[in-house]
């Protein structure tokens, strides 16, 4: 992962309905000299404005949050042009991982890492890089080339119709 020069700060918000999971990340990250915590959330709509009001770098979610309707607080942001979205998620949870790349995450690590990671993958995830887990990140793609195929077959199928 890619090391940031600590006069840059990064302003993160960081959602996640639980507040002691929240507060703890939270905390962890503002001992890095080069992070700075801007707000928490406890709801999709919560994080959604909180990032509209404090235009932070990246927002660290959840990827159970999700909105009224069952919308993932990734989707909802990306939607909105809002930052860049790192993705907490269950470490063997290939779904979880996929879901989270087709709702246009940056990043995705799982909820068993540790914190010297997470802030790494932050950094990174900032510099413009995409995070995915290396024991994860076989499967994600053998599943986005499967789907790919699987939808170029009903492409073919439905350029044969009359």
């Amino acid at each position: 992962m890619s090391s940031l020069t600590v006069t840059e700060t990064v302003e993160i918000v960081v959602a996640d309905a639980r507040a002691l999971e929240r507060g703890g990340i939270a905390a962890a990250l503002t001992e890095a000299p080069d992070l700075r915590v801007v707000g928490e959330a406890s709801s999709a709509a919560e994080a959604l404005a909180l990032c509209r009001r404090s235009e932070p770098d990246i927002a660290v979610v959840d990827s159970a949050l999700r909105d009224r309707e069952g919308t993932s607080t990734c989707q909802l942001l990306k939607d909105a042009g809002q930052p860049k979205v790192l993705v907490l998620g269950p470490a063997t949870d290939q779904q979880q991982l996929l879901a989270a790349v087709e709702d246009g995450a940056d990043g995705f690590v799982p909820k068993n890492a540790s914190i010297d990671h997470l802030v790494d993958a932050i950094r990174s995830v900032h510099a413009g890089e995409a995070v995915v887990p290396p024991a994860m990140l076989g499967t994600l793609l053998r599943r986005l080339i499967e789907r790919n195929r699987r939808a170029e077959h009903v492409r073919e199928l439905y350029a044969g119709l009359t």
